[in-house]
């Protein structure tokens, strides 16, 4: 579960009204808190926020969600609402229930509205609700980022989800790790570096301090996956030329031969090759010689 510490603060009194018991109650939160994850996993850019409080809407008696994050500079921004044009200034007289959430790097606070006193929801069940909440949204982005991937040869990238601020919405460990190799005090609430949005870089990506970003923008966030910047790193001719071999399907035995050096020595120079584009698949080898084809040819042609 990404949400380390939680602290749920209730504004209001819990629900009077006589209603279900509480193992009913938290039957119905759960069978539609597996339907709606299991929405949440699938690809495109579809409404996964408003289908999921929308489904709980229903449920319990919420007429409206606002979900804000704290950001870097302690100022609050609106990530979602439901529904899409709700107006906050017409929830006069609508009870309010606010649920704040901490995870490992920054505080969530969201607001519901219910019809009534008696409608607010238990403490639990709203905390579970807006967890649930994140948890569509992150998985629903991170399969999407992981699709991406798969396409682009299975290499581990970081994934982040920021809005056009460059205030961070959602990252996973891997990217928060990749940015920490340059920014060893990064608090991963807001990207160290001005995001490039640019038609070059939407098609290209953008590169920063050894880094490499895809830019994605969807039609509410921008999604970002990273991994080192591997398109012309300093390998020598001897690794680039084991890197070549091994790529078309080589074993390190019949490299060994062909390049009249001992396997293990063969082995060496592609573990380096790894390390220095910092990836560890033959897959994603083959993705970073195709994508550099040109460069690598032009730099082999001035050598001689």
């Amino acid at each position: 579960m990404i949400v380390k510490t939680t602290v749920v603060e209730i504004t209001r009194q819990r629900r009077t009204k006589d209603s279900l018991p509480m193992n009913s109650i938290w039957d119905r939160f759960f069978l539609i808190q597996r339907k709606m994850l299991g929405r949440a996993m699938r690809a495109g850019d579809a409404g996964v926020f408003s289908d999921v409080a929308e489904a709980f809407a229903e449920e319990f008696a919420v007429s409206f969600v606002r979900w804000n994050v704290a950001g870097a500079d302690g100022i609050e921004k609106t990530v979602f609402t439901w529904p899409d044009d709700h107006d906050a200034n017409a929830s006069t007289g609508t009870a309010m229930q606010s649920v704040t959430i901490n995870d490992t790097h920054r505080e969530h606070r969201f607001t519901l509205g219910e019809l009534d006193n008696s409608s607010i929801l238990p403490t639990e069940l709203a905390h579970a609700l807006c967890s649930t909440l994140i948890s569509a949204i992150e998985f629903h982005d991170e399969f999407d980022m992981h699709l991406a991937d798969a396409r682009g040869g299975g290499d581990e990238l970081g994934h982040a989800t920021v809005d056009a601020d460059g205030e961070v919405i959602y990252a996973n460990e891997r990217f928060v790790a990749l940015v920490r190799r340059n920014e060893p005090d990064w608090d991963a609430r807001r990207l160290p570096m001005s995001l490039d949005q640019s038609p070059t870089a939407l098609r290209h990506g953008m590169t920063w301090k050894g880094l490499f970003f895809y830019v994605e923008p969807n039609s509410v966030h921008i999604r970002l996956r990273v991994r080192p910047d591997r398109r012309l790193p300093d390998l020598s001719p001897r690794e680039l030329e084991v890197a070549r071999l091994i790529a078309s399907g080589m074993t390190f035995k019949e490299v060994s031969r062909q390049l009249e050096m001992a396997p293990s020595t063969a082995s060496t120079h592609l573990y380096k090759v790894y390390d220095k584009l910092g990836i560890n698949r033959r897959s994603a080898l083959v993705e970073w010689l195709t994508e550099n084809t040109d460069a690598l040819n032009s730099a082999r042609g001035r050598a001689r």
